[in-house]
């Protein structure tokens, strides 16, 4: 026999109260023991020392500039990276800062990787899907590394870092960090990049091509799905890649080094902080710029300068590569372009010629592509045809192309002789062309290159052509969309500015003095001062309700359901229906009680009433028949006795109209 438990639980089982209990005990438990775990988890912290952590990539320099200027201003700095961050160190002037922590491994991209991103056709989407394992493979040794100099500190006595600033895509840090109880910032170059750009539902996701103003009904509804699975779906089930991950930033303060205006302008969290471009006018003397390469700037007379670089990361593939040196020589020369250079029927005067190319080409891309005037290809290298690498070559010896192995990009940019960056759309490179006011033409090739484009195009200072449409014609057709063709043209002491290419100049111009609102490098040192002062709970103060520091995927989960109002929306939807349920029975109710007292009693269409006999004489007569039970034999009676009264008064009513009937009658007669 089994006997019922609390709660009807049966016996053997544990009832609902007492599991309710337990699981407000474990909750507790945990809450309480974390709190333990991370108060014995904080280490004592270096004497107000900072470390800027990122890996040797773009993401790095923002931080070698912080450094930079934290530097001069007589804080404690150490910049961690892994091998190949060096050689940035010392152009930015900050190698006596740096600190190597490890290598990653891989010192060029895979065979399949390299593959991918020189394939023309290769969508954003396919190439973050190639980048992504390599991507992951260097936030895990930058973390090993972080580990192994954190231990290291402590083994000497040091104790932790009083602040940390960690470059994006290096989660793994971050969460070091919060292992040691170590402040952090986190260093953004632009809210493009995920996961910040998740932070409102109008902001587009990156690699969709989605605008921010003017979607159609189609496009909002899959900028909204995607927002979900951002924002519902992947917390819950975890995300492809850890960089992805939100909840690393949730709490933390963000250094974004752009501005609203070139990025698109959206409802930030007080945890958001522009910085603008981090560049310095050091950066931006000329004096940086190589003796030889001031030689031949110089020696074309102030004639107008097309600046091209295209990264050190991303490969440029043979197609690219002679699409872009046929271009040179079209607008260099004239329509006749590589083919009259090599017929010799080119012979323009000075005043005649076009714009100047100087290339910034990596050695190792030089010697692959067949540029190279000191080594040549590898045997079995897929080279450029002899036909480009001849048109490179008389280009340059025009003097109307030069290629080196590096430029000094910020310097190049500003001087008066520089109308135009080519670009691949970098977020540094875009911001230091603003900062140069130099307009811009864009050649995205994967990543957040191709949002970074369509941002600035956004701002009028730059057209771009996607790569899987890259031509020849279309390279030369998106220059002159710039230039316009004009004979000569330059920045203004550089030559003459035609009126098209003034509106370039005119909006890159507003946008450099928006920049300067959110004050660049000075303003990101202010702010990693006033958190080496506060530390977490600074960050707490300025955190909204839907950020936390320490947020798991279930409280991510909440803040999207908060962000969306979601549980206000189901409440409603809830109530109404409750509602609807409610009107709709009342509703049946009143109709039940008038049909039942139509069904009782009735008119003829003389407007005599009548009992209906067949139906039930009232509402309780109807309910007793509704119900099923017999009927009473006294209420029968009373129904016999009725229906014979009225026979009997009908008989009556007609004998005396008979009666009347038959004395008219006689009366007539």
């Amino acid at each position: 026999m089994v006997t019922p438990g609390c709660c009807g639980a049966a016996k053997g089982h544990v009832p609902f109260g007492k599991l309710l209990l337990l699981g407000v005990v474990t909750v507790c438990a945990c809450f309480i023991g974390g709190a333990l775990a991370g108060r014995s988890a904080v280490k004592s912290r270096g004497d107000g020392d900072i470390v800027l952590v990122g890996p040797p990539a773009s993401p790095l320099h923002p931080l070698l500039s912080l450094a930079g200027e934290l530097d001069r201003r007589g804080q404690k700095v150490t910049v961690l990276s892994m091998k190949g961050g060096l050689k940035k160190a010392e152009r930015y002037g900050v190698a006596h800062l740096y600190e190597e922590i490890g290598d990653y491994g891989v010192d060029e991209l895979s065979d399949k990787i390299e593959k991918t991103l020189n394939n023309p056709g290769v969508s954003f989407t396919a190439s973050f899907r190639e980048l992504a394992p390599m991507l992951a493979k260097m936030s895990a040794a930058l973390s090993d590394g972080f580990a192994s100099y954190i231990q290291r500190r402590l083994g000497a006595g040091r104790g932790v870092p009083s602040l940390a600033v960690v470059a994006m895509m290096s989660n793994g840090v971050m969460r070091k960090c919060d292992q040691h109880g170590i402040p952090f910032i986190i260093s953004h170059p632009t809210v493009a990049i995920a996961p910040v750009f998740s932070a409102l539902p109008y902001v587009p996701v990156i690699f969709t091509g989605v605008p921010l103003t003017g979607k159609t009904f189609i496009q909002r509804t899959f900028n909204a799905a995607l927002h979900t699975v951002f924002g519902l779906v992947l917390p819950l089930v975890g995300y492809p890649v850890e960089f992805l991950d939100p909840s690393a930033f949730s709490g933390r303060p963000r250094l974004i080094h752009s501005f609203p205006g070139l990025d698109y302008p959206r409802h930030a969290s007080p945890l958001d902080m522009y910085t603008g471009p981090m560049v310095t006018r050091g950066q931006a003397d000329p004096s940086k710029i190589d003796e030889k390469d001031r030689a031949w700037i110089a020696e074309g007379g102030g004639r107008t300068l097309v600046y091209v670089s295209m990264g050190s990361v991303m490969e440029l593939d043979v197609q690219t590569a002679s699409s872009f040196i046929q271009g040179y020589a079209r607008l260099s020369v004239g329509p006749q372009g590589c083919e009259g250079l090599a017929e010799g029927t080119v012979a323009l005067k000075e005043t005649e010629k076009g714009p100047r190319f100087f290339w910034a080409l990596s050695g190792r891309q030089q010697k692959r592509l067949g540029l190279s005037t000191a080594e040549s290809p590898d045997e079995g290298a897929i080279s450029l045809s002899e036909s480009d690498i001849q048109c490179a070559k008389n280009l340059a010896d025009r003097g109307d192309l030069r290629i080196v192995g590096w430029g000094a990009t910020p310097s190049m940019l500003a001087l008066p002789e520089t109308a135009l960056f080519l670009t691949h759309c970098g977020g540094n490179g875009v911001h230091e062309a603003v900062f140069a006011r130099t307009p811009m033409v864009g050649v995205p090739f994967a990543g957040d290159q191709q949002e970074v484009c369509a941002r600035a195009e956004r701002a009028g200072v730059m057209r771009y052509v996607y790569r899987g449409d890259l031509t020849t014609d279309t390279l030369e057709k998106t220059l002159r969309s710039v230039l316009t063709g004009s004979e000569n043209i330059g920045k203004p002491g550089g030559g003459v500015v035609s009126e098209p290419y003034l509106g370039f100049v005119e909006a890159v111009d507003r946008l450099e003095r928006l920049s300067r609102l959110y004050g660049g490098v000075s303003t990101a040192a202010d702010i990693v001062e006033t958190f080496l002062e506060t530390g977490n709970e600074g960050a707490r103060l300025l955190a909204p309700p839907t950020e936390k520091i320490g947020v798991n995927r279930l409280e991510m989960l909440w803040c999207w359901v908060s962000a969306f109002c979601v549980d206000v929306i189901l409440a409603l939807i809830v109530c109404a229906f409750a509602f609807g349920c409610c009107l709709g029975k009342g509703k049946c109710s009143r109709r039940r009680g008038v049909k039942v007292q139509k069904a009782i009693s009735g008119t003829t269409r003389s407007g005599r009433r009548y009992l209906n006999l067949a139906l039930p004489a009232n509402a309780e007569e109807a309910e007793q028949q509704m119900s099923g039970r017999p009927p009473d034999p006294a209420a029968l009676q009373v129904q016999i006795d009725a229906l014979q009264a009225q026979l009997q008064q009908r008989d009556a009513d007609l004998a005396a109209t008979q009666q009347a009937q038959q004395q008219l009658t006689q009366q007539l007669a």
